[in-house]
C-alpha cells in the first residue's frame, strides 16, 4: 500500500490527472483534490468530489488519453 501512498502523492504534487481502479471494479477519472492518511479525494470528471480509501485502490496511475 505504500506505493500507492507514493504514486498519490506524486501525481497530486504535480498535479496531474488520474485514472483510479478500485477492488469493488469501480474507476474514477480526474485530479487528486486532497490526500491524508488512510484515503485520497479525487475530483472525478463525472460524480465530483468523491473520497477514496487507499485500502479499496487496486492501480492509481496517470491519466492518459485513448489513442483514435
Amino acid at each position: 500500500m505504500n506505493e500507492i501512498n507514493d504514486v498519490a502523492n506524486y501525481l497530486f504534487e504535480n498535479k496531474l490527472n488520474v485514472h483510479i481502479d478500485t477492488k469493488d471494479k469501480e474507476f474514477f477519472n480526474g485530479l487528486i483534490f486532497e490526500v491524508n492518511e488512510t484515503f485520497i479525494v479525487v475530483h472525478d470528471r463525472m460524480i465530483g468530489l468523491t473520497p477514496i480509501s487507499f485500502s479499496s485502490i487496486e492501480t492509481i496511475e496517470k491519466f492518459r488519453e485513448r489513442e483514435e
